[in-house]
């Protein structure tokens, strides 16, 4: 039996599979643009194990924030699997999974679009859109940084910056997996900023 992570937020398809809950293999393959490769890198893991989706015991996925067609497409993947599977399908934000394993106080930062950062301060805090002037607003007294750019920024906010620990479809895998008994709820999409469109492409962009 086993548990997946699925993270398709961003620019790369991350597919996680653990079992007695460390993990047993993993896929990062970088997006081809138009192709939904989704499925098709499950598949290859699953063929490489000889694993089946009767094996599995709950889904994991990203929520977000990030491309707003890749959280709509992880979500929508992971409902209708655990539908029809009838296990937890379990939603997990790229905030949660960046700083999963961590015991500091952080501020977790995330690639947006252009100039622009995605920032959670803290495990409760709402999390906000802005650039870099508006993450150095914060009140960063006995505060680590971890995520995008966290290096550049501890250095300009004089702070500490630490590493994630994990991958994030594996620690969303690993969170899904420490979940999965709990009744969760089904996932939902977290939208920080509303959805764009390029007129040129007239497709939906990051959110």
């Amino acid at each position: 039996m086993f548990t997946i992570g699925l993270n398709v937020t961003g620019s790369h398809t991350r597919v996680s599979v653990i079992k007695e809950h460390q993990l047993f293999d993993q896929i990062i393959e970088v997006k081809q643009p138009g192709i939904d490769q989704l499925f098709i890198v499950i598949d290859r893991l699953f063929s490489k194990h000889n694993l089946t989706w009767s094996q599995a015991e709950a889904i994991g996925v990203a929520t977000g924030p990030g491309n707003f067609n890749g959280i709509r497409l992880g979500i929508s993947a992971a409902r209708g699997l655990a539908l029809a599977l009838n296990i937890p399908a379990i939603g997990v934000s790229i905030f949660d999974a960046i700083s999963y394993g961590q015991s500091q106080d952080l501020m977790v930062v995330i690639k947006a679009v252009k100039d622009k950062y995605f920032c959670r301060v803290g495990t409760k805090g709402a999390p906000i859109v802005g650039d870099r002037a508006t993450l150095m607003s914060f009140n960063t007294q006995n505060l680590n940084i971890i995520g995008f750019h966290s290096d550049q920024l501890a250095q300009a906010m004089g702070v500490k910056q630490i590493s994630a620990k994990y991958e994030t479809s594996l620690a969303i895998a690993l969170q899904a997996d420490k979940l999965k008994m709990s009744n969760p709820p089904l996932p939902k999409p977290l939208y920080i900023s509303q959805p764009r469109v390029d007129p040129k492409a007239k497709t939906l962009q990051r959110n």
